[in-house]
């Protein structure tokens, strides 16, 4: 993306060829530095074409002349936005009265921005990593766009996906602006405050509002008996390689676009597998499964949540360590009623005192009693940590098989 129009050498290179789009320029800063939201058009007076040139090439729109000579222009959207005033108000010495502004001065100028949303920047003025970042006047003016923008598009016309590089495109007329740094972490601190302060990881934050990093990148693999409509078509790709016993794979942008899904056969029933093997132990079983691959990423989620809709049988397979419930736990949150492969391993191991898991590591007994000690740890997830803690060993899921087959020769079910 090209730099800001607005730079001080262009704005010096302009009025050294045109002196007075000096006196549209500062006006234009003055009204930013003061607060003043700026109209799509500005109209000027008694200016020559010289001057009509020179601000077509900052602006990069097109000036018409009215009936009595007096310049009309519009201003980009992205020019409208009080970040790309930053150099133009420090070259005409508005930057003081920037500095003597403070964090109470910029919601103040939001909630006038943004009639009818004080309850949201009030909570916003609750963050205190929000108020530490408006301590610095610098960051004031660009963190002022991106609250805007936030709120009236995120709280009020929610839209449904898109990524970070478009994010930062619509909001600064740049793609990187938002990919790292501290305008990033103050999207999260932004989103957090109004969510009542909501203390989910970055990634899942953002892919809960439908910013995603890249909606290619992300995919479900899964061997089911399904096919759904997307863009106004029918695909059914997914059923056909489960009836010749294949996986395929769903993009996240595919998932998103899907407006209907239908399920083929008999009473719906899947299985999803952390782990690689015994997944493709499914696929060759034909067993309608999807593969979590580890933690589920966005796409898997997004899936299970529209497969939820059919009330399926679900029956997550996963290790039975810390994690492995921490995954089964989010298959659950997708699809209500989900049952836990990893706790019946584990407790008939235990009950039938089997050879069977492996020694917990130090490390892992230090985490699992970390994990437990949290405040906000999930009751099942620290219920099956206890467990696990006292017997001293996990077990890894391709050793479930096994532990079942003892069960079933000891009790005949």
């Amino acid at each position: 993306m090209s730099e800001s129009p607005l730079t001080k050498d262009k704005i010096a290179t302009a009025i050294e060829k045109a002196p007075a789009v000096a006196d549209v320029l500062k006006k234009l800063a003055g009204k930013v530095a003061r607060g003043v939201v700026l109209p799509a058009s500005f109209t000027a007076r008694g200016l020559d074409y010289a001057v009509q040139r020179e601000l077509e090439r900052l602006f990069g729109t097109i000036g018409r002349r009215n009936s009595d000579g007096a310049l009309q222009m519009m201003i980009p959207p992205h020019l409208c936005e009080p970040c790309s005033w930053i150099d133009a108000m420090s070259f005409f010495g508005f930057e003081k009265q920037a500095a003597e502004d403070s964090a109470d001065d910029v919601f103040a100028r939001l909630k006038l921005l943004l009639p009818n949303m004080d309850w949201f920047v009030d909570a916003l003025s609750k963050s205190d990593e929000i108020t530490r970042y408006l301590s610095r006047a610098e960051n004031r003016s660009e963190w002022l766009t991106l609250a805007r923008y936030v709120l009236q598009n995120y709280f009020h016309d929610h839209r449904s996906y898109t990524t970070l590089s478009q994010l930062g495109a619509d909001i600064f007329n740049d793609s990187k602006k938002l990919r790292c740094g501290a305008l990033r972490n103050q999207l999260r601190a932004i989103f957090s405050a109004v969510l009542h302060g909501s203390k989910i990881g970055e990634k899942e934050l953002f892919e809960g509002m439908g910013i995603f990093d890249n909606p290619y990148t992300s995919s479900v693999t899964l061997c089911a008996p399904i096919s759904f409509e997307a863009g106004g078509k029918e695909f059914d790709f997914p059923l056909a390689h489960y009836e010749a016993g294949m996986a395929c794979q769903l993009p996240l942008a595919t998932v998103l676009e899907i407006t209907a899904m239908s399920w083929h056969g008999n009473r719906p029933e899947i299985v999803t597998s952390e782990n690689a093997s015994p997944f493709m132990d499914l696929v060759n079983e034909r067993a309608p499964c999807v593969y979590t691959e580890g933690y589920p990423n966005a796409a898997v989620r997004m899936f299970l949540r529209r497969l939820s809709k059919f009330k399926p049988k679900c029956t997550h397979a996963g290790d039975a360590d810390l994690d492995g419930f921490l995954i089964a736990c989010q298959v659950r949150d997708c699809i209500p009623g989900t049952e836990i492969m990893a706790q019946k391993a584990m407790f008939w191991a235990r009950r039938f005192k089997l050879d069977a898991g492996i020694t917990l590591t130090d490390e892992q007994r230090r985490r699992i009693a970390a994990y437990i000690a949290k405040e906000d740890a999930d009751h099942y997830v620290a219920a099956e940590a206890k467990e696990m803690l006292d017997w001293g060993r996990w077990i890894e899921q391709e050793s479930f098989a096994s532990i079942f087959a003892a069960k079933k020769g000891r009790d005949g079910r």
